[in-house]
């Protein structure tokens, strides 16, 4: 009977050691995970990040990531672009430039003569000069154009009537197709364009210290083609005392 109870008493007591084995096993398995849950070693479950876990670090505008930012770009370099240079012209033909000389130097290369004693006339250096009818007239011409200074009806007393008893006598039947006042030497000029004969003729009356008329012509060619010549010969004109 005595050594029946004996191993009952022994029996119970491994039972109590396993079991006490065991309390503490799970005791150190519970505070463990209370361990990891506290202190932020545990799974966290909720979906969120936690509050200071730090945000991955954004690319900077120059591509330096996580470095530091470099300075904005300076008031200068917002500033547009400057415009793109227009191209300079080319310059023209050497042959269109040499021809254009070459007609200029005609032009400015002017001789002068004293006719009626009191008038001087400028004309280009390769015409010619000869005496009208009487010596009532100086002719400058090449043999195609031709530039006529006359003494006026000696009746005619204001360039207007001058350029108009000229028409009468030089360019008669002559159609009028414009006309206008002008100034010569700065005395009162009237000049009238017409057609005789299919022909553009100019007459010009100056009413001057010496009343003149001029009469300009072209008879081998274009009267256009000797307009500027014209005028260059009207624009330097002068009388005595000038």
């Amino acid at each position: 009977m005595r050594l029946g109870k004996t191993g009952q008493g022994l029996g119970q007591g491994k039972q109590s050691i396993v079991l006490v084995v065991v309390l503490v096993v799970v005791i150190l398995g519970a505070g463990f995970f209370l361990y990891r849950t506290t202190f932020g070693g545990g799974t966290n479950y909720s979906g969120s990040a936690p509050e200071n876990t730090p945000s991955p670090p954004s690319p900077s505008p120059e591509g330096n990531f996580g470095g530091p930012v470099p300075p904005g770009p300076s008031p200068e370099s917002m500033a547009p672009a400057p415009a793109t240079p227009a191209e300079k012209p080319k310059p023209a033909p050497a042959e269109s430039t040499t021809t254009k000389t070459s007609s200029s130097s005609n032009q400015s290369s002017m001789r002068q003569v004293k006719v009626f004693g009191t008038v001087v006339a400028s004309y280009p250096a390769t015409w010619k000069i000869k005496a009208g009818g009487a010596n009532t007239s100086a002719i400058f011409t090449d043999g195609k154009a031709f530039f006529e200074v006359h003494a006026p009806d000696p009746k005619a007393t204001s360039a207007k009537a001058i350029a108009e008893s000229v028409l009468k006598t030089l360019a008669k039947g002559a159609v009028v197709v414009d006309q206008g006042t002008d100034k010569i030497s700065g005395y009162d000029a009237h000049w009238i364009a017409a057609k005789l004969g299919g022909r553009t003729v100019r007459i010009v009356g100056v009413d001057g210290p010496t009343r003149v008329a001029l009469y300009e012509h072209v008879t081998g060619g274009e009267f256009a083609a000797y307009r500027d010549v014209f005028n260059k010969m009207q624009a330097e004109m002068k009388f005595k005392g000038n």
